[in-house]
């Protein structure tokens, strides 16, 4: 902690107020947010009496201004009111006594003595005209020989070589953000356990805030209640790793002050996430952030980062803190050294781990793979890396086409065990290719495609989501009877929340699968024809709105649909005599809803 920047502030401010009459006011200047009210209420801390505090915020004529002050001198807002209640009651007392007993708070200000130190505040946000303002203070200098402090952001003030400014502010004293001073202010401000933790990292704040260049000890106290939000979700056994926390501590408070500085915007938070190749200028933002704070993390969110770009954007510019989110993050990050880690991860992250323990966690994680123990498949991808990449740091002996080989039997076991999650084929393309838990795969983090163990990998990588996918279609059949099940119930809801969407707009699982086509069609005719009328009524609904728009995906089904027609068709002739209204309902379900689609598809 250096010596106080602003020593000579204090020393100048004191010796100012003793002085009977200066005859000139002092102008105390600095950036907004610097700290100028902070330090001149606490230099007055013990003299409230004989001080005069106005904020001239708003403040649009002279008039407006000197009731801004007369309202301060009798009280603040309530003092309003009471002018306001007595104005009320002097109309019905005219009428009594014939005496015109209305009164403003000016002249009602005028019968209270002024303090000796008048202290205006916010005069760049005021609306007042410079003479205007000048003229003003000029008369609480001279006329009244009072002692007159100003507050504000000089830049915004004074127009240059403004005359009538030079007569009448006398000194002009320049505020430094004094960051030692306001921060233990700061964190005493801050719930428990936050408190605890920002006051033991209280050198992790003050470095942060100092490479930042901005001198806005307002955003600083912002950005530290933000924090609390966040370290009021996090876990308790991810706030124990100290590295960790104040790793996040650190990038939150460099990404915030940024965005309030306005260096950095929405989606440069959201671009962390992208590669900077060539130096491409929209990163230009990003790369001036990271040498500032010389830290790569501002820069980049991916792999390992404790908050990744989407997040960031989310927590700092969206004001949304999702514990879950936040949580998953943080254990993804190389930085939090957990207890419960488990073997494959300090596999992963080899590099950063004691060599005995990293030996070892590969010895732990052979076992689990020969005992087939991992199903999650973002983690059997990342145990696959860990062989491959074991090779190169000279723990795992075997060639890879013997690594590949153990990889393609533990795929086709633990397929066959029903241990491996199916994957619909509409959603294979966003199958974890981003590394599962953020931690990236080899592509990511050797980012040498042409390097044979990537290559090795992504066929591995391939063929899981082919197994998987396969496991899916394998299973459509008892999907499509379930299906039928439900509308034999009448429940076309619950066949419309799988093939379409739910009650509440969410869409189905099956929406862009063609599982239908698993359904023997005479049965499904035979099951629609027993729908009652409202219930066929909503089930052509529901077709007409799964066939809307022509997909490469539902192909399959539509051809499948012509061979329901036919069936269904013949379930209406045998009812027309029996029940005609039912069969003319089951017509125009054909010729209103499924034979448009067929025509429509093709």
């Amino acid at each position: 902690m250096v010596g106080d920047p602003n020593a000579a502030v204090r020393a100048y401010l004191n010796d100012f107020v003793q002085r009977p009459t200066p005859g000139f006011a002092v102008l105390l200047a600095a950036p907004w947010g610097a700290g100028k009210t902070h330090l001149i209420r606490r230099l007055f801390d013990g003299n409230k009496a004989n001080v005069l505090f106005v904020s001239l915020f708003g403040a649009k004529d002279e008039e407006g201004a000197r009731n801004i002050i007369a309202r301060e001198l009798l009280g603040g807002a309530n003092a309003s009111k009471n002018i306001d209640l007595w104005n009320k009651a002097a109309g019905p007392l005219k009428k009594f006594t014939g005496l015109d007993l209305h009164a403003s708070l000016s002249d009602v200000a005028r019968l209270f003595p002024l303090p000796d130190t008048i202290i205006f505040d916010d005069l760049e946000r005021s609306d007042l005209d410079e003479n205007v303002l000048l003229g003003l203070i000029n008369v609480f200098v001279e006329r009244d020989g009072k002692k007159v402090i100003l507050l504000a952001n000089e830049e915004r003030l004074w127009k240059a070589g403004h005359d009538q400014k030079e007569k009448i502010v006398g000194q002009t004293l320049r505020l430094v953000a004094d960051v030692d001073a306001a921060l233990p202010t700061f964190i005493d401000e801050l719930p428990e356990p936050t408190q605890a933790f920002a006051r033991f990292e209280i050198d992790t704040v003050r470095n942060t805030f100092t490479s930042s260049e901005y001198h806005n000890l307002r955003s600083l106290r912002q950005a530290l209640f933000d924090f609390h939000r966040l370290y009021s979700v996090v876990r308790a056994d991810l706030r124990d790793c100290a590295d960790g926390m104040r790793e996040l501590l650190r990038l939150f408070l460099a990404l915030t002050l940024e965005v309030k500085k306005g260096a950095l915007a929405e989606d440069d938070l959201r671009l962390r996430d992208g590669i900077d190749f060539n130096r491409k200028p929209e990163f230009e933002a990003l790369r001036k952030a990271a040498r500032k704070y010389d830290w790569e993390m501002v820069k980049s969110g991916r792999h390992g980062a404790v908050l990744n770009g989407a997040l960031s954007a989310r927590i700092i510019c969206g004001g949304q803190v999702d514990a879950e989110a936040l949580n998953q993050s943080l254990i993804a990050s190389e930085r939090f050294l957990r207890p419960e880690e488990q073997e494959w991860q300090t596999v992963c992250w080899a590099e950063r781990r004691d060599p005995d323990a990293v030996s070892e966690a590969f010895g732990r994680m052979e076992q689990r793979f020969i005992d087939r123990e991992y199903t999650t498949p973002g983690i059997i991808l990342h145990v696959f890396n860990n062989k491959l990449y074991a090779r190169k740091i000279g723990l795992n002996a075997k060639s890879r086409n013997v690594v590949e080989k153990e990889c393609h039997d533990y795929i086709r076991d633990i397929a066959s065990a029903g241990k491996l999650e199916g994957l619909s084929p509409d959603k294979a393309h966003d199958f974890d290719e981003s590394g599962y838990g953020g931690l990236g795969y080899p592509h990511y983090r050797e980012g040498d495609p042409t390097n044979p163990d990537t290559e090795m990998f992504w066929k591995l990588h391939d063929l899981l989501k082919k197994a998987r996918v396969d496991l899916f279609n394998a299973g459509l059949v008892g999907v499509a009877h379930c299906i039928l099940s439900d509308l034999s119930k009448q429940d076309v809801e619950a066949v419309a929340a799988r093939l379409w969407r739910s009650a509440k707009g969410k869409q189905g699982d099956l929406r862009y699968v063609a599982v239908l086509m698993h359904a023997d069609a005479r049965l499904t005719a035979a099951t629609i024809a027993r729908l009652s009328g409202p219930t066929l009524h909503s089930f052509g609904y529901l077709m007409k709105e799964r066939f809307s728009s022509p997909v490469k995906e539902l192909d399959e089904e539509v051809e499948w649909l012509r061979t329901v027609i036919s069936p269904l068709k013949a379930e209406a002739k045998n009812r027309r005599k029996a029940n005609p209204v039912h069969a003319w309902q089951i017509d125009a379900l054909i010729r209103h809803s499924l034979e448009p689609v067929l025509a429509n598809w093709g």
